[in-house]
């Protein structure tokens, strides 16, 4: 498996893994309740089992974008329709934490915040030509407000009711210098124009305060109370805009995470106490991150990562814990070593990824996986099933017989298909001959 192959089956998952309304999501346990929404919201959430993301709608469309060259790729134009139809009077876009998910057929979004609304704009952006932007930057004025006047007390940004991180913080200011690069002039008020330079010098000031006060790294904690290298990774894969204000703040990081690599096996570890244990998601984002540097002196450590990401991808137990995001670096990552698809080659991945859906989601047959999927998506066949069963309630409440069946290699299906036949026919002859006699 090469990096044509790999790149081909990360760009089928993102078009499967896209839910119908547009955008991009994982799944949440039945039980799960999210803080802020409100009793009707969290059952809707109960029903859906899904959380959606803008956030994940402008890594993967940013991705799909790149890799097939094309801005009017059906499944971006989608999550576009979708986005759009998530922002409140105010210009807000998005909800608390990952969620974006609301009733079907409204309007609304649950609880506006920073990070969705300037991955929202962001997305707009990289769907555009810059004159395109340009022109209906203007009716986006009032979420660039929003956005600024959203600033926490500590001069970062963060969720609602929440303090400021780094993840909402770095989007943030991609989004605000990316818009300084156009004429501020025809967007903004003269007021929000010089609000705009400020709120630049404060986002900087706390992006390298922050890095300082951990040691050079942003870290943020996980599930388990563990510090993750990703965090730190993802600051630096969408420093684009952001490194002409700090460079010696952008190479340092660069370099320490360059550092971090394992000799043995070329990943990097996810946790600063890992004890150099390679973890599959942390090389593909630290290994984007140094691709999107350009610079040369990475050239080494990205290849060995590459074979690290070829060797582990096809194992289940590495595959299955990727999200859309992760895919979505994965397929971006490809495109920084020169991977595109053509215009033909775009058409019959759609059309596979379409006939995933339609014989695996709609059907709930999760055997065409094992039986149909081409043979060089392999290593596709576990998240594919995870992500369908995620998102097709039919699927996720299969019974435990049937969730077996799925999951059973075939010839141990054989084996027990054929042990039930013959012991049938015994018991059938061993009938007869008793009537006979």
């Amino acid at each position: 498996m090469r990096l044509k192959e790999l790149s081909e089956g990360a760009y089928v998952f993102l078009l499967v893994d896209q839910h119908e309304n547009g955008l991009w999501g994982k799944s949440i346990s039945i039980n799960d309740e999210k803080p802020y929404a409100s009793e009707a919201e969290n059952r809707y959430l109960e029903k859906t089992k899904t959380v959606q993301s803008i956030t994940l709608g402008y890594q993967a469309s940013e991705a799909i974008i790149k890799y097939t060259l094309n801005r009017e790729n059906s499944a971006v134009k989608k999550c576009l329709t979708c986005i759009k139809q998530h922002e409140d009077k105010k210009g807000g876009f998005g909800a608390y934490g990952e969620i974006i998910s609301a009733y079907h057929g409204t309007k609304t979004c649950i609880l506006s915040n920073s990070r969705h609304t300037a991955t929202a704009l962001l997305t707009f952006m990289v769907s555009m030509e810059k004159s395109e932007f340009e022109r209906i930057a203007k009716a986006m004025s009032n979420s660039i407000e929003f956005i600024i006047d959203s600033k926490e007390s500590d001069g970062g940004w963060g969720l609602p009711k929440e303090e400021s991180d780094s993840a909402s913080t770095l989007y943030v200011m991609q989004l605000l210098t990316s818009i300084k690069d156009l004429d501020v002039s025809k967007i903004l008020s003269k007021e929000y124009s010089e609000k705009l330079d400020q709120a630049i010098i404060s986002g900087m000031k706390w992006l390298k305060t922050r890095n300082q006060e951990n040691g050079g790294n942003w870290f943020s904690i996980d599930i388990d109370g563990i510090s993750s290298y990703i965090d730190t990774a993802e600051v630096l894969t969408f420093f684009s805009n952001i490194k002409k204000y700090d460079t010696t703040l952008y190479d340092e990081n660069l370099d320490r995470l360059s550092k971090l690599q394992n000799i043995l096996d070329g990943g990097w570890p996810h946790f600063p106490n890992a004890k150099n244990k390679s973890d599959l998601r942390a090389t593909i984002w630290i290994a984007n991150a140094l691709s999107r540097s350009n610079h040369e002196k990475y050239k080494t450590c990205i290849s060995k990562g590459f074979e690290f990401i070829l060797q582990n991808i096809p194992d289940p137990a590495y595959s299955t814990t990727l999200s859309s995001g992760d895919w979505a670096l994965l397929l971006d990552l490809c495109t920084y070593q020169g991977i595109h698809v053509s215009t033909h080659r775009e058409y019959e991945l759609s059309i596979l990824a379409e006939e995933i859906r339609s014989k695996v989601f709609e059907k709930g047959n999760l055997r065409y996986l094992e039986k149909d999927l081409p043979t060089e998506f392999v290593y596709l066949r576990s998240p594919i099933r995870k992500a369908l069963k995620n998102s097709n309630p039919e699927i996720a409440n299969k019974n435990i017989i049937e969730i077996w069946l799925d999951n059973t290699p075939r010839w141990v299906k054989w084996l027990i298909a054929s042990t039930i036949t013959i012991a049938s026919l015994i018991l059938a002859i061993k009938a007869a001959l008793n009537l006979h006699f």
